[in-house]
Formats: C-alpha cells, structure tokens, sequence
C-alpha cells in the first residue's frame, strides 16, 4: 500500500505545476519501486539477478525499460516473443 501513497504525492506535488507527464512518470516509478519492494520482501536477492527481462505491453516502451533497469540497478530487456501470458498459461495447462 506505500506505493499508493507515493502516487497521492506525486499527483498532489505535480497538480502544482500542471505537468500531465510529471504525473506519468511519477505512477511509472511508483509502480517500479513497488516491484523492487515486493521482490525484496518475497526474499529474491536483488544481488544476485543479472538482468530482467520485461514482457507485455509495456516491453515495447524504451522509458518504461529505462525506469525498471534504474530502480532496480540491472539491465532491462524486452522478450521478442509476443503474447507471452497466453504461452505461459498454454504451458501450465500442458504439465497441469
């Protein structure tokens, strides 16, 4: 739930100076942020990951890959491969 918190701050600082990409920005990182607390309290040891490979919508995005690799101090890359929740979905359903 911080990272709700951190979205009411940047919202409320950027309505200030009026700034519709500040606020996108700002939602971005919060979400990035949240992963990398997530991550970290799951146990996953930041350390210890050489890179990150994005998927979805997103991927395609070089900003938002940018935000990821410098939360998270990594490189970040997009998979070439397309609709990867449904391979993922099809896969489980396979060994299921």
């Amino acid at each position: 739930k911080h990272y709700k918190f951190i979205i009411k701050i940047v919202i409320k600082y950027n309505k200030k100076y009026n700034n519709i990409f500040l606020d996108c920005r700002g939602i971005i990182e919060s979400q990035a942020i949240s992963y990398r607390y997530h991550a970290e309290k799951l146990g996953l040891s930041i350390e210890q990951i050489r890179s990150i490979v994005i998927t979805g919508g997103g991927s395609v995005n070089r900003e938002i890959l940018q935000i990821i690799a410098d939360v998270f101090e990594k490189e970040v890359c997009s998979s070439s491969v397309i609709n990867t929740a449904a391979s993922g979905a099809a896969i489980r359903a396979l060994y299921a």
